[in-house]
């Protein structure tokens, strides 16, 4: 069953999709859902790394963003606020490092990506971003060779 996301641009229809539950219960990387569940089954089309208070003019619908989070302790607003500025980006989620500047994901952005339905991800120290975005290019081009070549295919077939 198809689900959709902001303006319909983000549809799930087949296996070769990913999406934020992939990252989490099958690439490996030790990732973890701790808010907004319920929208990790949305395509995910990009990752962005940044620590900026609103990186979504640099973002695409579908995008992950990756953060260190450098201002989530001292401003408990500065969370929440990333939280729905993301959301109403098209954004299908966040995942936070734990360390360097944030011990663990402050309850108030718990609260906030729960409430909205953006899944909010647990980066553990051990995992580099490095490996999360490799994983993600990894998946995308795979995909993206996997449509070249059934294209290719299919004019073959009309071309004989």
């Amino acid at each position: 069953m198809p689900t959709r996301g902001i303006a319909g641009v983000n549809e799930r229809t087949h296996s070769e999709v990913l999406t934020i539950r992939e990252l989490t219960d099958e690439a490996g990387l030790g990732l973890r859902i701790v808010a907004g569940a319920r929208g990790a089954d949305f395509r995910l089309e990009a990752v962005y790394i940044g620590d900026l208070e609103d990186p979504t003019p640099w973002m695409i619908p579908g995008s992950l963003l990756l953060t260190t989070g450098p201002t989530f302790e001292s401003d408990p607003e500065a969370g929440p606020r990333l939280v729905r500025l993301l959301k109403a980006s098209g954004a299908v989620g966040i995942g936070v490092a734990i360390t360097p500047h944030v011990d663990e994901i402050p309850p108030g952005m718990i609260d906030e990506a729960e409430a909205v339905g953006l899944p909010l991800l647990r980066v553990p120290p051990e995992t580099p971003f490095r490996d999360i975005t490799s994983y993600i290019f990894n998946a995308l081009s795979s995909r993206d060779m996997h449509r070249l070549r059934r294209s290719l295919a299919l004019q073959n077939e009309l071309l004989r």
